[in-house]
């Protein structure tokens, strides 16, 4: 595999909700390419808590070592009641999306100084099979940026799922567009797991959790293990030019197999959903880019 480490220094990676399931097979898949990962977990870095992840970076920005690859890959699924962060925000729609957009902010000082040859640091924003059949309403980038997180109809869990999913690779894609624009130096790519029994996915009722020996779903070959989904991520961060790139499962229908680059998504390739979408995240998560 083309890897975009020069072998003059040990990379460092930084792994959101790499404590477990997926994360902590991408976690594993770092660090057998030669990574030293990060893994905070949720008591150092709480990303439905923008006081929080100004905390945990403010350490991180204090060391001064540069990040070579940075996963967005923590998230939540669809509680079944809507609740709101002290930020103000639904908690999903903070917890998976403004909480990793103000995370990459705030390191971005640390992704920009990366030494690594030809693309620079690499962010890797981890999104879902849902985000194919889910929305990304117009209302929805027309909302008070510093308001709370409402939208006049009934929460319904997994659309609001989705939603998050979908403006994380929106915003993976804006970036590493951005970047090339301003020569920031930095790629971003965006990665799915296809369809993969985690405790995520267990909590859905629609499959069973990795850990039951009676998976009869994985045995079929219908969906994948946990270790399997981790393998675009862990492609994507490690292939050389992999800059505006979408990657996941290689079957024929996208849901399990080898890990390969895919077409983007169609809901990825609105430049001008994701150019306004870049805006309101901006403000929501009080992060700042460079002009």
């Amino acid at each position: 595999m083309p890897d975009i480490g020069d072998g003059s220094r040990q990379r460092l990676a930084l792994v959101t909700g790499a404590s477990r399931g997926i994360g902590a097979h991408i976690l594993a898949g770092l660090v057998a390419a030669g990574f030293e990962v990060l893994a905070p977990t949720r008591a150092e870095l709480d990303l439905s808590s923008s006081a929080s992840v100004r905390h945990y970076t403010s350490e991180l920005l204090a060391d001064g070592r540069a990040i070579d690859v940075l996963v967005l890959n923590a998230g939540i699924f669809a509680p079944r009641t809507p609740s709101y962060t002290p930020d103000g925000y639904e908690l999903q729609w903070q917890t998976n999306l403004l909480g990793h957009v103000a995370l990459t902010a705030l390191l971005f000082p640390l992704l920009r100084n990366s030494p690594v040859r030809q693309s620079g640091a690499r962010v890797v924003a981890q999104t879902s099979l849902s985000a194919q059949i889910g929305r990304l309403p117009s209302r929805v980038l027309s909302q008070a940026a510093a308001g709370p997180w409402t939208e006049g109809a009934p929460y319904r869990p997994i659309s609001q799922y989705a939603r998050s999913k979908i403006g994380l690779g929106l915003f993976a894609c804006e970036l590493d567009r951005r970047s090339r624009e301003h020569g920031w130096g930095i790629s971003a790519a965006v990665a799915h797991p296809g369809a993969a029994a985690t405790d995520i996915a267990a909590a859905s009722g629609f499959v069973k959790s990795q850990h039951r020996s009676d998976n009869w779903m994985i045995k079929a070959g219908l969906i994948q293990t946990a270790r399997d989904g981790a393998g675009p991520a862990v492609l994507a961060a490690r292939a050389t030019d992999a800059g505006g790139r979408f990657y996941g499962p290689g079957g024929l229908i996208g849901s399990t197999g080898r890990p390969a680059e895919r077409r983007l998504w169609r809901v990825f390739r609105d430049r001008k959903k994701a150019a306004r979408l870049w805006t309101l995240l901006e403000a929501q998560a009080g992060a700042c880019f460079p002009r």
